[in-house]
């Protein structure tokens, strides 16, 4: 993930934006899995942000001439993440700085709102500003997420899990602890950021994180969280006997896995 963000950094360092979508498509198709070619749509985003001297309308207006939503909702995110990270004195471009952050919680997703997309895109990752401003109060970003408009405060709470997992690294005692402070209608979302991020990142050392969450969950947050690694079992691994151990460790939702064929 940060090889083929800092590659689409530099690429676009050394190529410009210049029919940007045409390169995207060369570039990111050749990836074999989604979340490969998710990866490099969403460092272009990165990349175009950084490009453009860290104007962030100018950003999405380019992320909008891509091919196809999934592009350009991919590219939405990197441009979101890069402001952020741009902020936090992180950026792709050390000697620039974002004028697209505040003190408010909310902003800028509140007046990005060109499109439903773009501001969804906006809240997946607003809450690494809100821990920001709110020096890791995890009850003031819940408050600051119920203070989003309706239609928002999922993919706030998706957000709210997904840094729940990055910041834990993976600990899942952490993730349930933090999920399980949300109010209930939005507790589904926090799982399914939080799980998800364990299954991005799913590498050797982290056995079996993403069931010992899903275990320690109840009800339909538990059985949901087992689905979501279920459906992605393909993705990550490639040998049936590897898939077959991962869903023994999921107790009495093994059974989800019977039938599954993956490519």
């Amino acid at each position: 993930s940060g090889v083929i963000h800092g590659a689409m950094e530099r690429f676009l360092a050394q190529q410009g934006t210049g029919n940007i979508s045409a390169k995207a498509e060369e570039l990111c198709s050749k990836i074999d899995t989604d979340f490969g070619e998710y990866q490099c749509l969403h460092g272009i985003g990165h990349g175009v942000l950084a490009y453009l001297d860290y104007d962030l309308p100018a950003a999405t207006n380019l992320c909008e001439g891509l091919n196809s939503t999934f592009a350009v909702n991919s590219c939405y995110s990197g441009a979101f993440m890069e402001n952020i990270i741009a902020a936090q004195g992180q950026g792709a471009r050390s000697s620039h700085e974002t004028q697209w952050v505040s003190d408010d919680a909310q902003f800028p997703c509140n007046v990005m709102n060109k499109t439903r997309d773009m501001q969804e895109k906006c809240y997946q990752m607003q809450t690494s500003w809100m821990l920001r401003i709110f020096k890791n109060d995890h009850a003031k970003v819940i408050e600051a997420c119920m203070n989003a408009p309706e239609a928002m405060r999922e993919p706030c709470f998706l957000s709210f899990g997904r840094d729940a997992a990055g910041n834990s690294l993976r600990d899942t005692k952490i993730m349930k602890e933090l999920c399980s402070s949300v109010p209930e209608l939005y507790k589904m979302n926090c799982v399914m950021g939080a799980v998800n991020v364990v299954i991005d990142f799913w590498g050797t050392d982290l056995h079996d994180q993403a069931s010992e969450f899903c275990l320690g969950l109840e009800g339909k947050e538990r059985k949901t969280c087992f689905e979501i690694i279920t459906i992605r079992l393909g993705e990550i691994f490639k040998e049936k006997e590897d898939r077959d151990r991962i869903c023994g460790t999921f107790g009495e939702f093994s059974h989800l896995c019977n039938g599954l064929v993956y490519e």
